[in-house]
């Protein structure tokens, strides 16, 4: 499998990932300047860089609250968007062991704006959990980037059941890695998926 000579750079703005440098309740010996780099090839720092931890969490107060039934709209940061590729947001309730997908954009992500997606009404509530974004850039080296936010989510359901969030490029094998220059059809996208040029239900 081939990988590019350049890296890219984005990063989960909206909702601010953990440890954000724009984040005034993070600490400056916690403010992370290069927020925009990939996870490690090795998996050292999956999931979210390794910031998912109960104790990390746990000493953050929600930067956001996602409301069951309503829409609700996450941004980037960044310039190098590397031709785009596929993008996945979701949640966990367990520090990013279980990691749930709600939509998915394949194909064009992060070209084009905006990034909104309804919640689910069955989304179970809670005062404290995670949002994650996470990305497979087309062009450039075999990476995979993935941020977590702690937010808060307004809902009355128990239970909620969706598919596990898609990983590679983070095994350290040098085989579980993506085709450079195609953006990922990820095998389990989620009832919401967006479709960038040249992908539909069918890719």
């Amino acid at each position: 499998l081939l990988a590019g000579p350049c890296a890219a750079h984005m990063e989960l703005s909206s909702p601010l990932a953990i440890y954000s440098k724009s984040d005034p309740q993070t600490a400056e010996a916690n403010k992370d300047y290069s927020m925009t780099s990939p996870l490690e090839k090795d998996g050292s720092n999956w999931p979210a860089k390794g910031r998912a931890t109960k104790d990390i969490v746990d000493a953050i107060e929600p930067v956001a609250t996602l409301v069951a039934g309503d829409d609700f709209s996450w941004d980037l940061a960044g310039t190098a968007t590397h031709n785009g590729g596929s993008c996945q947001v979701g949640v966990s309730y367990d520090y990013m062991a279980t990691q749930v997908v709600i939509a998915s954009w394949i194909g064009d992500c992060p070209l084009k704006k905006p990034y909104t997606f309804k919640v689910p009404e069955k989304l179970p509530g809670c005062s404290k959990c995670l949002f994650f974004w996470s990305w497979f850039n087309r062009t450039g080296n075999r990476e995979m980037y993935q941020n977590a936010a702690v937010v808060s989510i307004s809902g009355t359901s128990t239970s909620f059941t969706g598919p596990q969030a898609f990983r590679m490029n983070t095994f350290g094998d040098g085989v579980c890695s993506l085709i450079a220059e195609e953006p990922v059809v990820f095998p389990a996208p989620g009832d919401q998926v967006i479709y960038g040029s040249g992908f539909d239900a069918s890719s």
